[in-house]
């Protein structure tokens, strides 16, 4: 396996969860086991000739890792999606503007080494019908993506947009936002501005969804547990602790991944309904993003990264119940307005970050492997070239801040940058490896976040 591929298949363990470790057990004939107050710190404030930014670094001291706990964590978020979603790597090797055509090829092997090209015959997927996907989606009725008529408002566009960063960070209804304290492994929530911190829960969270006055999330220092938290009271309750991988809120219940298929896990009652036309036995979902009438996917294999990367996307009809193969090379869609964007191409390596029209069918190209993630309200497209934040609106792009200027200095490298939107800001936290003679010593993380309308 190539070291892209290494990369891949650590970032699918952490999408897919216990349920890809237990399927990996499985195939290698493994016998499975059952296991299964207001913070008076305020944020600063420095005005940049475009907008206002604020920075957030809350915790007070820098968290310890053992040198076991901090390699799980270097793999536990792989490469925000080179794709892989997250690059949990020290050194992400990459160039600082990946901006035209002619230096993909140089940048991919730069950032996954020279032994990295992947050969046609290790990518391409075994038992393929028409040579484009194999049997188990070409099986499957085929749709056109421009056919679908995608839509969310901006409220679904940033939730899955801030889903898609793993969701250290989400929207609330009443216009609070509710985060991760990754220094503190603890969750907080705040008003948009980051004033008004008021401590929630102890314990790490990723997949921050709010809904109705309850915070639902993958409690990763309890077990992966799903757990809600009634923000007001902050009761938590374990709502499901088998093994399971990504979940989303949906109108009708929990969506989630979970061992021997996906299902509705009801609000109320916690009746579960499987998703019949999803039932884990050739693929499973992954990278949900959610649309009025659709729920759009990759198709992965267990953390068989060769399959992952050929991008096959999928598209679930809430209505008419049935799953879609809308073609290949499409990976980590995000469902924004009337747009589809997703990282495709020609192939894996070819491939760069696309906004794709719902309503005009036009396709644009903004030339950039997207490293750190993208995030959109539906009519604004934000995202990272080098070291650069850049907008997308209204077919003009252009760069906004330099990231770098408003980051730590003691970083080594890189730090590794998930993006997040709540209101008029943009969020982002960092993450930075601390190495020595090789091996991880410490992990640093630190909250950001700029005004998007000063």
């Amino acid at each position: 396996m190539t070291e892209g591929n290494k990369k891949e298949t650590e970032w699918l363990k952490e999408v897919l969860g216990d349920y890809a470790e237990k399927e990996l057990e499985n195939m290698e004939g493994i016998d499975d086991k059952a296991g299964g107050g207001e913070d008076a710190r305020k944020p600063g404030a420095r005005l940049d000739t475009k907008m206002k930014r604020m920075f957030w670094y809350y915790g007070g001291g820098r968290r310890k890792l053992t040198a076991a706990a901090g390699v799980f964590v270097s793999l536990a978020a792989v490469l925000l999606l080179g794709y892989g979603i997250h690059g949990m790597q020290a050194r992400r090797g990459r160039t600082p503007d990946i901006d035209t055509a002619g230096v993909k090829q140089e940048v991919y092997m730069d950032y996954y080494g020279e032994e990295a090209a992947i050969p046609d015959s290790e990518v391409m997927s075994q038992g393929t019908k028409d040579g484009s996907a194999p049997t188990e989606l070409a099986e499957l009725p085929f749709r056109q993506w421009s056919d679908l008529k995608i839509h969310t408002d901006a409220d679904q566009a940033v939730r899955n947009s801030n889903y898609k960063s793993y969701g250290y960070l989400c929207t609330g209804d009443n216009g609070m936002i509710y985060f991760t304290d990754m220094e503190e492994r603890a969750i907080y929530g705040s008003r948009a501005d980051g004033s008004g911190r008021i401590r929630l829960a102890d314990g790490a969270g990723n997949y921050l969804q709010e809904r109705d006055g309850n915070l639902y999330y993958v409690a990763l220092d309890e077990g992966r547990a799903i757990m809600r938290l009634n923000i007001a009271s902050k009761e938590k309750t374990v709502l499901f602790d088998k093994p399971h991988g990504e979940f989303v809120l949906t109108d009708e219940g929990l969506l989630v991944n979970a061992e021997g298929g996906v299902f509705l896990l009801g609000y109320d009652d916690g009746a579960v309904h499987t998703i019949e036309a999803m039932p884990n036995t050739d693929w499973q979902p992954a990278l949900f993003t959610v649309s009025e009438d659709y729920i759009l996917f990759n198709a992965v294999q267990a953390a068989d990264a060769a399959y992952y990367m050929q991008g096959y996307l999928l598209g679930y009809d809430r209505t008419g119940q049935e799953v879609s193969y809308l073609g290949n090379t499409m990976m980590r869609p995000l469902a924004a307005g009337d747009y589809l964007i997703a990282v495709t191409g020609s192939s894996y390596k070819e491939s760069t970050l696309h906004v794709m029209d719902m309503m005009s069918g036009t396709d644009t190209d903004l030339g950039v492997w997207p490293y750190d993630g993208f995030v959109s309200d539906g009519e604004s497209v934000y995202y990272t070239r080098g070291k650069m934040l850049c907008r997308y609106r209204d077919g003009v792009n252009e760069e906004l801040i330099r990231l770098d200027e408003y980051e730590g200095g003691d970083a080594e490298g890189s730090p590794n940058r998930y993006l997040f939107l709540a209101g008029e800001y943009l969020y982002w936290m960092t993450e930075v490896q601390i190495t020595e003679d090789g091996e991880l010593k410490e992990t640093i993380y630190e909250w950001h976040s700029i005004s998007l309308t000063e």
